[in-house]
């Protein structure tokens, strides 16, 4: 049997605040034990830390009292798997990849409606077409 089979990875990275205290966690894709992804699909990768995170480890297992950061790609935004993480736990983090169309800030309108706390991800500057997320 496969000893890696066995096991279960979950990259967990430290979020801190502006003085320096743990705020929350991303937690990242992990296929082995090196510290590194290699993701091909990244809905199959989101879909990886959430089962891994929440229903084989448990949300305080994974998180402690800290949320949780989920890298969110345009198809998982869109994905009805969503509905299931716990709102309270988690921030959608939206990947810079998502180009913000009319679907994209309606789809963000009605998560945030929902409950769900959306951040994204590597903004450096505001750019014009973002501003309306």
């Amino acid at each position: 049997m496969n000893q890696a089979a066995d096991q279960l990875f979950l990259g967990r990275q430290p979020i801190l605040d502006r003085e320096q205290r743990l705020f929350a966690y991303e937690l990242l894709f992990r296929s082995g034990t090196h510290n590194a992804a290699d993701v091909t699909d990244g809905v199959q990768a989101t879909a990886t830390v959430i089962a891994n995170a929440f229903a084989e480890l448990g949300i305080e297992a994974a998180l402690g009292s800290c949320r949780g950061f989920i890298n969110v790609d345009e198809e998982f935004l869109f994905s009805d798997m969503l509905e299931l993480l716990p709102r309270q736990s988690v921030v959608l983090e939206i990947l810079e990849t998502v180009r913000p169309t009319p679907a994209v800030v309606e789809r963000c309108r009605a998560l945030k409606t929902a409950g769900f706390t959306l951040a994204l991800d590597d903004l450096i500057q505001l750019a014009p077409e973002f501003v309306e997320l």
